[in-house]
């Protein structure tokens, strides 16, 4: 395999449907956090606190982001047959 640029990476990138840019972004962000973060054991108290922080709320943004997609397929009837 051939030395990976940037320039492999952006045309990969371009290729990914507009529906999943989303996951690629925020892969990529992460990716691009520093190493420490990489690592929460090796964190102190206070440092794993802002981390998880941060963490919950990336994912109030995504849940209210496909709020309406998650509600198409949780909606619905449960039906008992006993």
């Amino acid at each position: 395999m051939q030395a990976l640029t940037y320039s492999h990476i952006q045309s990969i990138v371009n290729q990914i449907p507009e529906s999943k840019l989303t996951i690629a972004y925020n892969f990529l962000i992460e990716l691009a956090e520093p190493n420490e973060t990489n690592f929460p054991t090796k964190l102190s108290l206070s440092e794993k606190h802002k981390l998880l922080e941060k963490q919950a709320y990336q994912m109030i943004s995504h849940y209210e982001q496909t709020e309406s997609k998650r509600q198409e397929w949780q909606a619905g009837d449960f039906i008992d047959e006993y």
